[in-house]
């Protein structure tokens, strides 16, 4: 059963976490479903834009909407992934989505701020949620490659007016989670100080881990 990623998030909140899964093809989105739907467990299956250019989403969504048939008893959310936005907007516009992830990180944070809300202006016009990025993470996502001398961490004093003033729904937030050719190459672990502080500054909202601990 498709749902809104805000109800999962609702449901789960301070009681368990949600695995959030890119997928590229179908071996991928029939593992992803099969396992689910044996572990009675809900998640969000989600693309990014180079799986959608590598197999169109015409095609990733139409494996998606199979695999939710024949594993009937799923419940999840379809998220786009570190979006940029090109493939953000066509994705909203699509109707396919009920989520997007909106990664302006990597821009100065009045930039992220204003990229963000007109997104979330945009998205929420379709009952579509949006999930921002605050710091940077190491590691790779598509064409995009930070080094572990470029990452930032998210900066507790920051959450709380980001996400009044973006208007979000989640919030993605580094304390030393990395991606890809980083992940888990050894390190001093995460920061659960940092991310406590983030926690308390945002009561009831939303808060995204990205990647794996080293």
């Amino acid at each position: 059963m498709l749902v809104s990623t805000k109800n999962i998030f609702e449901k789960c909140y301070g009681k368990y976490r949600i695995a959030a899964v890119n997928v590229w093809d179908m071996d991928q989105i029939y593992g992803l479903f099969s396992a689910a739907q044996k572990a009675n467990a809900p998640f969000i299956v989600q693309t990014t834009p180079a799986a959608r250019n590598y197999a169109s989403p015409e095609m990733l969504i139409s494996m998606i909407s199979a695999e939710a048939k024949i594993y009937p008893k799923t419940v999840f959310a379809i998220h786009l992934d570190h979006g940029d936005k090109k493939h953000v907007s066509q994705s909203i516009d699509s109707g396919n989505y009920n989520s997007v992830m909106i990664d302006a990180s990597h821009e100065p944070i009045e930039t992220n701020i204003a990229i963000t809300r007109g997104i979330v202006e945009k998205a929420h016009l379709k009952n579509i949620a949006v999930e921002e990025e605050l710091g940077v993470l190491s590691g790779v996502e598509d064409d995009l490659i930070v080094g572990e001398n470029q990452k930032n961490y998210t900066e507790p004093t920051e959450v709380e007016e980001f996400v009044k003033q973006t208007g979000c729904d989640s919030l993605a937030v580094a304390v030393d989670t990395s991606r890809g050719a980083y992940k888990f190459s050894g390190g001093q672990g995460l920061y659960f100080d940092i991310h406590e502080k983030n926690w308390k500054k945002l009561p009831g909202f939303s808060v995204v881990l990205h990647g794996g601990s080293q």
